[in-house]
């Protein structure tokens, strides 16, 4: 296309220069052939710079002739039109490869552009044009970027940088600036002031460290009071469109914001200054957002985490401030209520938050209800269930209530709920139900919610009246165990009385037996919708008159979180007709069932439905996907890589119940490998296996405490042997047509295989065992399911701990060959995904933190688990932290000016969240993946077993010349992704990783 592009406008050129026309039609042609290429602007994100470099360089050569041609009378005149238009091409040259993270070639550029813009400024007539403003600002956005790049790019020196910024900076002094001289100045005082940040973080303790700190807060004082004086004196032109100056003044006003307070610890700015900066991101967020800005409609949920962040501040600030909840609430009345409906999952868990700013989403929430209710019905009803309002917190509660009555009058979705919840094998919510018992033991009222519950779906009488509105399988399944359950749990107040987990097994233990027994053997694979519930066999949709459902997720983003973001049409949107007349059971531990949702479009769309577990969590993580997804097409080298992420929709319907978007045309990696294996394969595989599970014997921690040579070489190495390390690759050709098909098919999978690795260990996803892969029939793309395990849990929670960044096994390997992945595709692609998201981790950390706040009950549960234990041990451990070379995570991002204390925090919910954001903050500064790693295995089970020191011998080992070897050293992106190469592929980790993890396929 681009040489198409180029093709045209030197037709276009050579038209007008040979055209038989009169001079002064040449005249008036030349300059509306200017202004038609000055319009064609390149895209500042998707086209790449050297094709634009090619193509101003063809339109450069024309225009010359062309402007030649037309001041025959008057060569002066050509020549000032010429260096205005070269001179305008080459700052937008520069502009695009500023923004696509390359700022020695914009500099290269604007080197070029300098001589035009000079000769522009001594001809003109004002003194300083446009232009050559306009180049000095550039110059200031190029060296900025420079600067902010330097964790990302080694080939930058800090010093040079710096001289060249303070000199730019010293050139855009003048007694009446414009807009543009404003920003620039407020960028070089923000580039200076991250400077100096890295020189205090690269220089011991002095005490000359004092005075560079005072400099660097006076240089972010200087940045605000710049930009926000750019942005005043850009308002006064409106917001014509997107790339309009106010616009880009209110955009780099939330950058700026947004970095100060992330990366300063609280108590490292003054009280005054941090509520300047929160104060004027609301008002810039809201400004951008009023004008349909994507990335301040991203940096939405930002504002929620600064409410919270507030609340403390404003305790002690006079009385006659605005607080930061009326600004919000007075800012977001203007802007358009769809733009927050994205995150609606954590407008309503603030509701019973007044110190998080509750009483602020109230509007917006009340606005949604009006306009949009059957987004707001699902997250709303699943926040419901865990509202904690407080005493004296009236207003709140009656707020809530006031919604959810108004939200009950949508018909149908209370029953649909309902009736959803009917789709599952009657033993599994059975043995769900024994969970939630036992998870509640002390909790009066919840233990007779329980019983009612259970008298209700799973015990009810068979004969009875209520017996109509279940299928025939809860039935049957009522009249078998009814009698024994009401012998052991008669009434509400005996389940009530039950004081342990003992005593609980004594009560109930026969019974759960045979029901556990019972889903284990059961064989259904496919059944009747009607045997699960008669309503939604039944179901139809003229049969309701004017009542309607909506297919669930509409609401939703699907792959890319920005292309959400557009105003929805309710009216439009696809209705519940009918549902599938058959169910799959799907044959994994929770046994889903795969239903069909039938559209009034007359298409089908299968669902997964999933009963016993909080699907919040992986709702979460689709969006955190959505959003880098997002990032990685707005970078130029991993949108030329086709680096993305394959994303599917999460609607929650309960706290223990949910609906997943069913991808078609997918096997699970595990049956797709098992599936290539021979007969003989197979069997000589299962054998290796019982011999290895016999070495083990359940314990694989003990492994740390041998040498490689008795786990790796003596019992792993036999293991790997036993098949072929080309089963994958021999899977994807039978899947081929063609040898281009089969080459075409492995790219794709190790480009999207790198970028989930990338995301997946940026957000310390866990449990990736082969059932949790899904690999893509027709394309290859690898694709990552079920995120029970996000954010580290699996390392510091699990009994085995996973110390593998991610999947990287014998086969995944063989696939990519014949370069092993250190040095293929695949290292180079994990890096440009890294980079790409470490130069938005101002954006990413304001998203992600807003996720790690949202708790769900399990997220409760594990805070509470992991504060108890570190409050017991903590002392103890400081004593044998220092033994073994360590210190728990806790320390280190104090240390590092993290999350401090459990003691500073108001519940463990807030520390466990801030413990988890710190660690990904560790991540995108280039923090060593081994350091990470262990922050996360020492908070909880594993500090201080007899395995905990063969554990960290073998994470510390040495693993590729990086610089000095020193592990507090920031890396840049591609040397964490073959760090986390080497740590995926080495045989020591694997070799003690759990077996059901299957770490040789």
């Amino acid at each position: 296309m681009a040489s198409v592009h180029r093709l045209t406008e030197l037709r276009e050129s050579l038209t007008l220069l040979t055209g038989d026309r009169r001079r002064q039609d040449v005249v008036s042609s030349t300059a509306d052939l200017l202004a038609k290429w000055r319009q064609r602007r390149p895209d500042f994100i998707r086209d790449a710079c050297d094709n634009w470099e090619r193509t101003v360089a063809v339109r450069l050569l024309c225009a010359n002739k062309m402007l030649l041609v037309d001041g025959l009378d008057d060569l002066a005149a050509g020549r000032r039109r010429f260096n205005a238009f070269a001179g305008d091409q080459l700052l937008l040259l520069a502009e695009a490869a500023r923004l696509q993270s390359q700022p020695a070639v914009a500099l290269i550029h604007l080197g070029r552009a300098r001589k035009y813009c000079t000769q522009t400024s001594a001809t003109s007539t004002r003194g300083s044009s446009p232009t050559s403003v306009a180049w000095r600002a550039a110059c200031a956005k190029a060296w900025t970027t420079a600067a902010l790049s330097l964790d990302t790019d080694r080939n930058l020196d800090a010093m040079s940088v710096a001289e060249k910024v303070a000199k730019v900076r010293r050139q855009l002094i003048s007694p009446s600036p414009t807009w543009e001289e404003l920003l620039a100045a407020g960028l070089c005082d923000r580039a200076s002031a991250a400077l100096l940040r890295i020189q205090l973080a690269s220089s011991p303790p002095s005490t000359g460290q004092a005075n560079m700190r005072a400099e660097a807060e006076a240089f972010d004082k200087s940045a605000l009071s710049n930009l926000q004086s750019a942005a005043s004196k850009a308002d006064s032109g409106g917001f014509a469109d997107v790339g309009s100056s106010s616009l880009q003044c209110h955009l780099e006003l939330i950058r700026f914001c947004d970095s100060c307070l992330l990366e300063a610890a609280p108590n490292q700015q003054p009280q005054q200054f941090r509520a300047a900066l929160r104060a004027q991101a609301v008002d810039s967020v809201t400004s951008a957002m009023r004008c349909g800005s994507q990335e301040a409609s991203i940096r939405f949920p930002r504002l929620l985490c600064l409410l919270g962040e507030s609340a403390d501040d404003e305790a002690s600030q006079n009385p006659a401030d605005e607080s930061l909840s009326s600004r919000f609430s007075r800012q977001m009345a203007s802007v358009p209520v769809w733009l927050s409906l994205p995150w609606l999952p954590q407008l309503v868990s603030l509701l019973d938050k007044p110190d998080q700013g509750g009483s602020a989403v109230l509007p917006l929430l009340e606005s949604v209800c009006d306009i949009y209710p059957a987004a707001l019905v699902y997250p709303f009803r699943l926040a419901r269930a865990n509202y904690r309002f407080e005493t004296g917190d009236s207003g709140a509660r009656q707020a809530a209530e006031r919604l959810w009555q108004r939200l009950r009058r949508l018909p149908l979705v209370e029953e649909f709920i309902a009736q959803m919840g009917e789709v599952c094998l009657p033993a599994c919510t059975a043995l769900d139900w024994l969970s939630n018992a036992k998870r509640s033991i002390g909790q009066t009222e919840r233990l007779r919610e329980l019983h009612a519950e259970a008298i209700d779906q799973l015990f009810f009488d068979p004969d009875g009246p209520q017996a109509g509105g279940h299928g025939r399988l809860r039935r049957e399944f009522a009249a078998r165990h009814r009698r024994e359950f009401l012998a052991a749990l008669p009434t509400a107040d005996r389940l009530a009385g039950i004081r342990s987990e003992t005593e609980l097994q004594r009560a109930v233990g026969k019974l759960w037996k045979r029901v556990r027994d019972e889903r284990d053997s059961s064989s259904v694979a496919t059944a009747r919708l009607a045997d699960f519930s008669t309503w939604l066999a039944e179901f139809a949709a003229a049969e309701h008159g004017d009542a309607y459902l909506e297919v669930p997720g509409q609401y939703q983003c699907r792959d890319n979180l920005t292309a959400s973001l557009a105003k929805p049409q309710p009216e439009l949107h696809t209705r519940i007709a009918g549902f599938g007349d058959t169910v799959r059971v799907m044959s994994s531990l929770r046994r889903p069932h795969r239903l069909t949702i039938r559209g009034n479009d007359q298409r089908d769309r299968p669902y997964l439905v999933k009963a016993g577990e909080d699907l919040r969590q992986d709702q979460r993580i689709q969006q955190a996907l959505g959003l880098f997804n997002s990032l990685l097409q707005r970078d130029i080298q991993c949108r030329l890589r086709r680096l993305s992420l394959v994303t599917y929709q999460v609607v929650p319907l309960s706290p223990d119940l949910g609906i997943l978007e069913w991808l078609e045309r997918t096997q699970p990696y595990k049956d797709f490998l098992v599936h290539q294996m021979t007969a003989t394969e197979q069997r000589i595989h299962s054998k290796q296996c019982i011999d290895y599970s016999k070495f083990v014997s359940n314990d694989h921690c003990k492994l740390y405490t041998l040498p490689d040579q008795q786990v790796v070489q003596r019992h792993f190495q036999p293991l790997l042997d036993c098949v072929p390390d080309w089963l994958l690759a021999r899977g994807l050709r039978q899947l081929s047509s063609s040898w281009e098909a089969y080459y075409a098919m492995r790219d794709t999978l190790v480009r999207s295989h790198a970028a989930m690795c990338g995301a997946h260990w940026l957000l310390s996803v866990g449990d990736r065992h082969m059932s949790n892969y899904m690999l893509c029939l027709d394309s290859g793309k690898m694709i990552g399911i079920d995120f029970g395990y996000a954010f580290g849990t699996a390392i510091t929670f699990l009994p085995t701990p996973e110390l593998v960044p991610f999947r990287l096994t014998r086969q995944i390997c063989g696939a990519m060959g014949p370069l092993p992945p250190s040095q293929g595709a695949f290292v180079r692609c994990l890096g440009h995904c890294l980079a790409a998201l470490r130069r938005e981790r101002e954006l990413v950390l304001s998203v992600l933190q807003v996720f790690i706040n949202d708790v769900s009950a399990d997220w409760k549960q594990l805070a509470g688990m992991l504060t108890a234990a570190h409050r017991e041990s903590a002392a103890a451990w400081d004593t044998n932290g220092d033994r073994t070379g360590s210190k728990s995570a806790s320390a280190s991002s104090a240390a590092a000016g993290g999350s401090g204390s459990i003691a500073s925090f108001s519940c463990p919910e807030r520390w466990f969240s801030s413990e988890k954001l710190q660690v990904v903050r560790q991540k995108l500064s280039g923090a060593h993946p081994c350091q990470t790693l262990k922050s996360e295995l020492l908070l909880d089970r594993h500090r201080g077993k007899p395995y905990t020191p063969g554990m960290l011998a073998v994470i510390d080992r040495r693993r590729i010349n990086v610089g000095d070897g020193d592990a507090a050293e920031r890396l840049v992106p591609m040397q964490q992704a073959e760090l986390l190469v080497d740590m995926a592929t080495d045989p020591a980790l694997l070799a003690r990783t759990y077996s059901g993890w299957q770490p040789d396929l």
